[in-house]
């Protein structure tokens, strides 16, 4: 006689859609917060909480300045009027340069993500996003002896995150600005090619991700659709594959040096003592 075979239990992930419903229901209660400034800062706390406890133990989640060693930098918010931004930072990679409580100054090397908390996704919000994806993708990383296969993981991963949307179909306006940002055919095939931002993510509607399907072997777009019988499984979708993402940028991260950053280390700076100044 066959047992009865009932739903089949998933305690973690119900544990993980509880979670995401108490950050969707808390963002929902500061929509009467007068304080713009506070309810974008609040809610992107909401999305750092959700997601702190999952990156790895040399991880955190900040928000602050990013620079590169040609002393490029991106700061959130200038010229940008828009929210902060999160940050994945791994101190393995690099050090930070300054860090104050959760807020500091990071080397690119170091940064594996960036996510763009929106409280509504409308065109304008999705064309700053992108806007704000671009110029942060000018920012180039130092590593050494980079092969060509690792060149995707060379690049921060950029997220777009949003708890609402006005409009019922956001993805034709999303890939229309991602083809805008597209950089001038002189420059890299590998740049031109791959989304400045490779994750775009709002809950009860969907989840766009830029990946590499195993069993096709290619990189394309993908769609995870919201579905009210499996609430929240677009959230899920997004939280798995990015954190299964990061390791792959961890590993290609992890050559860099802070030698570009000191200049009194490059070798131009550096005079060869004589062996009569040595006296020997």
């Amino acid at each position: 006689m066959k047992k009865h075979q009932g739903k089949k239990k998933r305690p973690f992930t119900d544990f993980f859609k509880d979670r995401i419903h108490f950050m969707v229901n808390q963002a929902e209660g500061l929509s009467n917060l007068e304080h713009r400034g506070l309810k974008g800062r609040f809610r992107e706390l909401l999305v750092r909480d959700l997601l702190e406890p999952l990156v790895p133990k040399t991880c955190s989640i900040t928000y602050g300045t990013v620079v590169d060693s040609k002393g490029e930098r991106y700061v959130p918010n200038k010229p940008r009027k828009t929210e902060d931004d999160i940050l994945i930072v791994d101190r393995e990679c690099l050090p930070p340069f300054f860090e104050y409580e959760k807020e500091g100054i990071y080397p690119i090397e170091s940064v594996l993500a960036r996510i763009e908390v929106k409280s509504y996704i409308n065109s304008n919000e999705i064309k700053d996003a992108v806007n704000g994806a671009y110029q942060f993708s000018q920012l180039e990383p130092n590593i050494p002896n980079i092969k060509e296969y690792e060149l995707m993981q060379t690049k921060t991963v950029q997220v777009l995150f949003g708890y609402k949307s006005t409009l019922s179909n956001p993805k034709d306006i999303f890939f229309e600005e991602l083809d805008n940002a597209v950089k001038e055919e002189n420059e890299p095939k590998i740049e031109r090619s791959l989304p400045v931002i490779r994750h775009f993510c709002i809950p009860g509607l969907g989840y766009w991700v830029y990946t590499k399907d195993d069993d096709r072997g290619k990189e394309a777009w993908y769609f995870c659709k919201a579905n009210k019988q499996d609430k929240y499984r677009e959230v899920l979708a997004f939280i798995a594959l990015l954190l299964q993402e990061l390791p792959g940028v961890r590993e290609v991260r992890r050559k860099a040096t802070l030698g570009k950053y000191i200049k009194c280390l490059l070798d131009d700076k550096l005079q060869e003592i004589t062996e009569k100044e040595t006296g020997k």
